[in-house]
């Protein structure tokens, strides 16, 4: 049965709800959710992403914030047992070893566990389903199998493989991703490609679908699914069985950007997830907030085939960030999480994140019953020329305006001074001014503030910039 989009679940709504939805739609460290936000009544547009999150915790997870917050579905690592490599490298669940479900993350019935957990909390769960290929390393697997030769697995043997006769190149591997033969029947990075066209090996991996529906999952993300034709994906899919809801699972395919093939290539099999998204919204919001009405013809797929999101595991640009505490402090204001791999920081990078994880737990209270309003135009009366504010600056009240967090972002080098004049304040209370960074800043009545303002001054360490601003009781 073809995999279809179950109703309600993944709609885009219009422009200007899904630019409020999206910034919370995946990742990977999820922090508690504000939960003063939520519309527990009207789940199913969001997914979470858990990235590499082991069962006992996304089942957490789903329990205490995913469910009451609202979320429709989770999305989870690849269940299989893998190559158990020894520094635990994110990649080494990206290379299966067996299809049994003791893997990485937990045992089948932690698995099993997860699953009913979340159902209980009205979650849905996607895996991730690798089926374009095995393990392209040698070893042992996180439930014991070894394998010796990759052309030779439990399940598989050489002849379940692309070979010579389907691939040009002398190694196997792709080598012209504009190819379309290589894309599809070569090696990528080396990992043994499955012979997808082969009924057998169509049987063989619907069969290891169908073990984790009959166990409660809703559908699949498939990894690598541009390296597999289309018409072997829906051969496939039209083996699987209903979900233990009664209804065909959906699946939404990994089609990463390139010459080909084309996401449209993909849509009689399932939804795409649309790479597009996040830099067109970016690029309304770095011009003029109105053009996200017309976003839906900017480029992006077709609301009926996508997923759309903002980041996840492959697109996070987190390690080497040049300004760490921008990356993650512009995304404070509505983003639930972010998706990195951590066993790739530094040991610096790793404090930073921590530091910012910390700055962002003592703002949460606030943010959780907080209102926004947009002081960017503030910046434009001091722009020497025409073009893009040289800071962006958001309010957001909270408390009866007894609190206030002013966060503000450089974008323009040239422009070294902002001056932020808060709105709404109490004209007549005296507020305490803290900066994040360097601490107590001062004092002011709110009618001072808000005529005199407050400068903020250009930072060697970043462009972003955070007060706090209380009510002295």
């Amino acid at each position: 049965m073809t995999g279809h989009r179950p109703p309600g679940v993944f709609r885009r709504r219009t422009a200007s709800a899904v630019a409020a939805g999206a910034l919370a739609l995946a990742g990977a460290v999820a922090l508690p959710a504000a939960s003063a936000h939520a519309d527990t009544t009207a789940k199913g547009d969001v997914i979470a992403n858990l990235w590499e999150w082991n069962w006992n915790s996304v089942a957490s997870e789903c329990t205490n914030v995913l469910g009451p917050a609202g979320y429709g579905a989770v999305q989870v690592a690849p269940p299989a047992e893998s190559l158990k490599q020894p520094s635990y490298y994110w990649w080494d669940v990206y290379q299966p070893y067996s299809y049994d479900l003791n893997s990485r993350f937990g045992t089948k019935a932690q698995f099993a566990a997860m699953i009913t957990a979340c159902h209980g909390a009205g979650v849905k769960v996607y895996t991730d389903a690798v089926i374009n290929h095995t393990a392209a390393q040698t070893g042992t697997g996180y439930n014991g199998t070894t394998i010796t030769s990759k052309y030779d697995t439990p399940e598989w043997d050489r002849a379940d493989y692309h070979d010579s006769s389907d691939c040009p190149t002398s190694d196997l591997t792709i080598q012209d991703y504009s190819n379309l033969t290589q894309v599809q029947n070569c090696e990528l990075l080396g990992l043994p490609d499955l012979r997808t066209g082969s009924d057998t090996v169509r049987a063989g991996l619907a069969d290891f679908l169908n073990s984790q529906l009959a166990l409660g999952v809703d559908g699949f993300r498939v990894d690598a699914a541009k390296h597999i034709p289309e018409t072997d994906l829906a051969a496939i899919e039209s083996k699987l069985t209903n979900t233990t809801a009664g209804t065909a699972p959906y699946v939404f395919q990994e089609i990463y950007p390139g010459s080909t093939p084309q996401p449209a290539d993909y849509y009689a099999s399932g939804d795409v997830l649309d790479f597009t998204y996040a830099s067109r919204m970016k690029s309304a919001f770095q011009g003029n907030v109105s053009d996200l009405s017309s976003l839906e013809s900017s480029g992006i797929l077709p609301a009926a085939n996508s997923v759309s999101f903002v980041t996840n595991h492959d697109t996070e640009p987190l390690h080497e960030s040049p300004d760490l505490s921008l990356y993650v402090r512009s995304r404070m204001t509505g983003v639930l999480g972010i998706c990195f791999r951590g066993s790739e920081l530094s040991d610096g990078d790793a404090a930073s994140f921590a530091h910012e994880v910390d700055i962002y737990k003592g703002l949460r209270p606030m943010l959780s019953a907080a209102a926004g309003s947009l002081l960017t135009a503030q910046a434009l009366s001091d722009a020497s020329a025409e073009g893009a504010p040289p800071w962006d600056a958001l309010q957001e009240t909270a408390a009866g305006n007894q609190e206030v967090i002013i966060s503000a972002y450089q974008s323009d080098e040239g422009m070294e001074t902002f001056n932020v004049k808060p709105v709404g304040l109490d004209a007549e209370a005296t507020y305490d001014v803290f900066s994040v960074d360097s601490g107590p800043l001062g004092d002011a009545t709110g009618a001072a503030l808000m005529s005199g303002g407050i400068d903020i001054v250009q930072s060697p360490n970043t462009a972003a910039h955070i007060l706090i601003l209380r009510v002295r009781q």
